[in-house]
């Protein structure tokens, strides 16, 4: 095509990118990994709209046309099969953004920016492009005049003969081309049963976790007594070089697709970094263990670090109702079911285990009798078991609460509740 075309394209594909950062800033599009992403994959495609009209061009300059004849034809013969094209490959993505689950949220940058891109690259490719060929391909005009009329027909080399012959032969033989089209089509989705069913693939990051879970209503001190018990036999194993503990919730989300677990007293977790990524396969089995011998009421997921969003689990179900016992009987009859299969492994739900609670009733006649109001009552609990806020003091640009609570030997003893002053 000349380097005349390649410096089109090249101007093209700039103007391109350039509308689309335009278009992501003024819908809020925010320019990050995914979105980065899809440019990169975007770039291949962008060119393809201005390829196809500036050949048209050249071609038709080539066959005696002039610059607006040429244009003319070209854009009028191909701009709504263009945008055909155009459209099928943004709806190959479709179903990535306007998933509804956690892939499609992660994801939806991706669609909106191939979007953009590719209909910006239809747009160009029919309005810019001949624009530009007017300008840039003056002397191929020349050229043809000074051939007194004659046309030259730029399709007579080697592969475009072999292709003529070989686009005869298939619409002279329709039957044959389209048996072969539909085997194509039945081995390609038979041979799509050996590819891993996986969206995005775990990260080669040498990092993984374990999620740790005591018994629900387990004391947060507890479950840190128990975690460093647990981080200091991990440290003692060969390929470990680090070993980060949270207890009470999960890390600070330190990548995208980290999830953090919420805030409860009996979670912990161990956020482990091995030597290299094959360590991690070896680590796993004496993980886990440790893990079966030694903390037996403790329930544990090891997971992979990804590079996209995880599912909790690799079965799992779900169940809607109204009255919480029979969602627990349905629970506990599907943990049996599973229980029952010898590879199934980390078996749990998301209620875990009942806790009993101690919850004091005012009686309001009594109080009043009293002069003891609801409010003096939740100060008393307040300060004689979590502690009770009484100010705020400010360190440089830091502000922390003033609390005022019991002696650690009394708040630590449910049975004080009656001693309330």
């Amino acid at each position: 095509m000349g380097v005349r075309a390649g410096l089109l394209m090249g101007a093209v594909l700039l103007l391109t990118i350039s509308g689309t950062f335009i278009v992501m800033k003024v819908l809020g599009i925010d320019l990050e990994m995914i979105s980065l992403g899809a440019l990169i994959i975007a770039l291949g495609m962008l060119v393809d709209n201005a390829i196809v009209v500036t050949e048209g061009i050249q071609v038709g300059l080539q066959r005696g046309q002039t610059r607006l004849e040429a244009a003319k034809r070209v854009v009028t013969q191909n701009q709504w099969p263009l945008l055909g094209a155009t459209v099928i490959a943004i709806m190959a993505f479709a179903p990535i953004g306007l998933s509804d689950d956690a892939t499609g949220e992660f994801c939806l940058s991706l669609f909106q920016v191939l979007l953009i891109s590719l209909m910006l690259s239809w747009i160009t490719a029919i309005t810019l492009t001949p624009f530009f060929c007017n300008i840039l391909f003056k002397k191929y005009e020349k050229a043809a005049d000074n051939q007194e009329g004659s046309s030259v027909d730029p399709y007579q080399g080697a592969l475009f003969t072999l292709y003529k012959q070989l686009l005869n032969f298939s619409l002279k033989h329709r039957p044959v081309t389209l048996g072969l089209t539909l085997l194509a089509l039945v081995l390609a989705m038979l041979s799509f049963g050996f590819v891993k069913n996986v969206f995005f693939p775990p990260s080669n990051t040498p990092i993984f976790f374990v999620d740790f879970w005591m018994p629900e209503g387990s004391d947060i001190r507890a479950t840190e007594s128990e975690i460093a018990r647990f981080e200091q036999q991990v440290l003692s194993m060969p390929g470990v070089s680090n070993v980060t503990s949270v207890i009470g919730m999960g890390a600070q989300r330190f990548i995208l697709p980290y999830q953090p677990e919420k805030q409860y007293t009996s979670y912990g977790q161990l956020i482990i970094e091995a030597d290299d990524l094959e360590a991690i396969s070896t680590l796993i089995p004496p993980l886990e263990t440790v893990l079966d011998e030694q903390f037996s009421d403790v329930e544990y997921r090891i997971k992979l670090m990804q590079n996209g969003p995880a599912a909790p689990a690799e079965i799992e179900a779900r169940f809607y109702g109204e009255d919480p016992e029979v969602l627990r009987s349905l629970a506990v009859q599907a943990i049996t079911v599973l229980r029952n299969e010898p590879t199934a492994t980390n078996i749990r739900h998301g209620w875990r285990n009942q806790v009993s609670l101690v919850r004091p009733h005012l009686d309001e006649a009594s109080a009043r009798r009293s002069g003891i109001s609801k409010q003096a009552l939740d100060d008393a609990l307040l300060v004689n078991f979590t502690g009770r806020q009484v100010g705020v003091y400010r360190e440089g640009s830091q502000l922390m609460p003033l609390i005022v609570r019991s002696p650690e030997t009394e708040r630590l003893n449910a049975d004080s509740i009656t001693d309330l002053q």
